[in-house]
């Protein structure tokens, strides 16, 4: 399988990019130059920063998860986050659902929030 970085991806783009300038008045200094593809590559920017970027969920940023799909990097699963609390002694507790798609069982848990530990994305 073909693995390509981030790096990679930026300066194929940045071609595409310099490919399609069309500058506007050669005789003017500095040159004007528009891109008809300027959204499309804004677009593709974001997109591959979305990819490539995967920094740890913070606590404040799990609420907007529950429901969805986070990976564990501690125990190397993805789980499925049901709720989020804040216990009364201050204690960060998140409860979630093991994913497992080749049987209709689930494993129901309950753990503590640590920092560099759930991820949006497999690392």
């Amino acid at each position: 399988m073909l693995t390509i970085d981030k790096e990679e991806c930026e300066n194929a783009l940045q071609t595409i990019e310099n490919g399609t300038i069309e500058i506007e008045d050669y005789n003017s200094i500095p040159n004007v130059k528009s891109n008809p593809f300027g959204f499309e590559i804004s677009l593709l920017k974001q997109l591959i920063k979305e990819h490539f970027d995967n920094p740890p969920l913070k606590f404040e940023e799990l609420e907007e998860m529950i429901g969805k799909p986070i990976w564990c990097n501690k125990l190397k699963k993805w789980f499925l986050l049901r709720e989020v609390l804040i216990l009364n002694s201050g204690i960060k507790e998140l409860d979630f659902v093991t994913l497992k798609y080749n049987r209709n069982e689930f494993d129901c848990y309950v753990c503590y929030f640590e920092e560099n530990r759930f991820y949006k994305k497999q690392i």
